[in-house]
């Protein structure tokens, strides 16, 4: 590191040159930028050689600068050593998310650097490795690359790059924190109803490809969970117990998030009930919606006022699998209902009325194609639903 730049990325139009003399002139000055530029974090420091060692760790406003006059060039780039520091320290425990950056040429030339960085993710999932190569070089890319888990490895010649590339790791940062508050939020209320008389609450985490945008709400989020509370209505009613479902939020925290209170006996009804009943009628769904497609795009295309024996046809069948449908999911809400009431206490009026409200709910949900994960109490050995 005490030798100068070779000039690589000199034609770099995006590049500004800094009046660096050596590769350790920039790694310091670099590095004080980069801490400056973070506000209100802990920020740790470990310089690395022949060995590697933690030299700073505590409240940003505490760094000096004075610290980096530990900071020397010579031996070899013991990168190793140093990722194995930020895998093993104790210290960082009470964090639930690191953001690693590696000032450094690249030139690791002790150990297998790659090791440490994935036992870093092993220990702490959500973290990321950036790297900031210092006049890079192709063995410094692919060394940078291997090491760089769930981050970005960037070129240092200019100041500007470096206080971009701080910029995307805070951000990444940030949103690795706000993604984790939805299971802070479910681990607090959950707590709460083991010992106070409040309903117990459900986080759905949805892994299917949505985002929370308007059309979103009304066409898939907004369906499913009308269908969810309309079961735990029944189940309510049918236990005698009033109804306290509740939905709490649902944020785009990436993924989107929904949580819930007083619904859990609804999602597990929709776990153990609905989807196996989906799975096994999916084919007909699909078959039917495809028919009536084709038999809308056929309508269209000919003259309405003729008669056509072949449209009758399509149409009729499609009825007959309406139909079919229609059945089975009658014979779903019946032993939804037995199970729920299996001593009848409702009377015959109310049996009918809470079948057909069930009927409507297992046809919202199953032509629903929202998918999620539920944690919560009572969902610890649950898997996503397909």
């Amino acid at each position: 590191m005490n030798e100068g730049f070779s000039g690589r990325g000199a034609t770099d139009p995006l590049a500004e040159r800094g009046a660096w003399r050596t590769k350790l002139e920039a790694a310091s000055e670099l590095l004080l930028r980069q801490i400056a530029s973070i506000r209100d974090q802990d920020v740790a420091v470990i310089k690395f050689a022949d060995q590697a060692e933690k030299i700073f760790q505590g409240h940003q406003s505490a760094f000096s600068p004075s610290s980096f006059s530990v900071l020397q060039g010579g031996g070899r780039t013991n990168l190793t050593a140093a990722l194995n520091i930020v895998a093993i320290d104790s210290s960082f425990n009470r964090y639930r998310a690191l953001s690693v950056l590696i000032l450094s040429d690249g030139l690791a030339n002790i150990g297998n650097p790659q090791i440490e960085a994935e036992r870093i993710i092993e220990r702490y999932p959500f973290a990321r490795i950036d790297t900031i190569l210092i006049d890079e070089t192709d063995q410094g890319r692919a060394i940078a690359e291997s090491v760089s888990i769930n981050g970005s490895v960037r070129n240092a010649v200019s100041i500007l790059q470096l206080q971009d590339s701080v910029e995307r790791a805070r951000v990444a940062g940030l949103q690795q924190e706000i993604s984790g508050l939805a299971q802070r939020q479910l681990a607090l209320e959950s707590e709460l109803s083991a010992i106070a008389n409040v309903s117990t609450p459900t986080l759905l985490t949805v892994t299917s490809q949505v985002s929370l945008t308007p059309s979103s709400l009304r066409d898939q989020i907004s369906p499913f969970l009308t269908g969810i509370e309309e079961i735990q209505e029944v189940a309510s009613t049918a236990s005698g117990a009033s109804y306290r479902g509740r939905i709490r939020s649902i944020s785009q925290s990436s993924p989107v998030s929904i949580s819930l209170s007083g619904l859990r006996e609804a999602v597990e009804l929709f776990l153990e009930w609905i989807v196996p009943w989906r799975r096994e009628h999916v084919e007909q769904m699909l078959v039917l919606q495809r028919r009536r497609e084709e038999l809308e795009q056929r309508k269209l295309e000919m003259d309405l006022g003729r008669e056509n024996a072949e449209l009758d046809a399509l149409e009729l069948s499609n009825r007959r699998l309406e139909l079919e449908l229609l059945t089975s999911k009658l014979e779903l809400a019946e032993r939804l209902l037995n199970h729920l009431d299996p001593n009848e206490n409702m009377s015959g009026s109310e049996r009918v009325a809470y079948v057909q409200k069930l009927v409507g709910s297992i046809d919202r949900l199953a032509s629903n194609r929202l998918e999620f994960q539920a944690s919560g109490p009572g969902f610890e050995s649950r898997s996503n639903i397909q």
